[in-house]
């Protein structure tokens, strides 16, 4: 039996309930129990929706907001795939990619083109999807200048644009995503380099944390013994105390530190290459954060090595 609410059944509730019953019936308690049900599903409820393998466990989530051309911004921490999941999202829907790497320079005209000296227009990716269609990304859009980024605003809010050649008609299949390391509000501790985003802008997209996914991981690093290391190693790092400085460790350090251990590379080295990376650490912080690892991980891989 269905759990869902009929516009007919919520409107009659909405009403009776404004009208101020002095005590709800049975009937009343099994509707707002229903509504309950929509609003606030049980912690643990599965999705219906399959994952595909070798994607992303909000794939599924993303690929609905892009179906439904509700501009998508990822959020979450470096190298958790975020480029990947926009891209496989794109080919799912056979839509034409077109990321584009935003940071201070971007200029306006890199967006939406320009006339040269002899009047010709000089296009862009952003005016071939707007036009054609095709998905567009922009890409660390937290890193670009807030005031150049809200040429955007009007792009996403009706169905036609100024292009300095002419005014131009949006195409029906034409998505706009954006990945960001922040919400936008800012820097952070671990971001630095990463600025606000007018307000005006963030409003027109849906916001979707993607953190490191560690069964994706699973299937796309080559060493699994590495990647269950990596990924202990990444929970001891993250609780460690705050006088550490950030550390990002992600899906690229169990893929390309995967890969190098894979080749014979001493996993002492390996680490100093894709998790260290010369962080002022001394030896023996290193060390005891290794130790702490390698605990757990022992734990995780025979738990994972009995399920298969």
């Amino acid at each position: 039996m269905s759990t869902k609410l009929t516009k007919d059944e919520m409107r009659e509730m909405v009403e009776n309930l404004l009208r101020g019953l002095p005590f709800m019936t049975q009937e009343y308690k099994i509707k707002v129990e229903k509504l309950k049900q929509q609003i606030l599903p049980a912690p643990n409820e599965e999705s219906a929706d399959l994952q595909p393998l070798g994607t992303h466990k909000v794939f599924s989530s993303v690929l609905n907001d892009v179906k439904l051309n509700i501009p998508a911004m990822l959020v979450g921490p470096a190298g958790g795939g975020k480029s990947i999941l926009l891209y496989q999202v794109a080919e799912k829907l056979k839509l034409q990619y077109y990321p584009m790497s935003v940071n201070g320079q971007t200029a306006e005209y890199h967006i939406i083109g320009y006339k040269n000296a002899n009047g010709d227009y000089i296009g862009t990716a952003f005016r071939d999807a707007y036009e054609k269609g095709g998905l567009f990304s922009f890409e660390e859009i937290d890193a670009g200048n807030p005031n150049v980024l809200t040429v955007i605003n009007n792009a996403l809010s009706q169905d036609f644009y100024l292009f300095p050649d002419k005014l131009v008609q949006k195409n029906k299949n034409f998505r706009l995503c954006a990945s960001a390391n922040t919400y936008g509000y800012g820097a952070t501790r671990q971001y630095v380099g990463r600025n606000p985003l007018d307000a005006a802008t963030l409003d027109r997209f849906g916001m979707t944390y993607v953190d490191y996914d560690e069964e994706l991981e699973k299937q796309i690093g080559p060493v699994l013994e590495w990647t269950l290391f990596v990924q202990a190693l990444r929970r001891v790092v993250s609780c460690w105390d705050d006088h550490v400085p950030p550390i990002v460790i992600s899906t690229r350090a169990v893929v390309l530190g995967g890969r190098d251990v894979q080749s014979g590379t001493n996993w002492d080295n390996a680490l100093h290459k894709f998790v260290w990376r010369g962080v002022a650490l001394k030896p023996e912080v290193i060390g005891a954060m290794k130790q702490e690892a390698f605990k757990s991980f022992i734990k995780n891989y025979f738990a994972y090595k009995r399920t298969k």
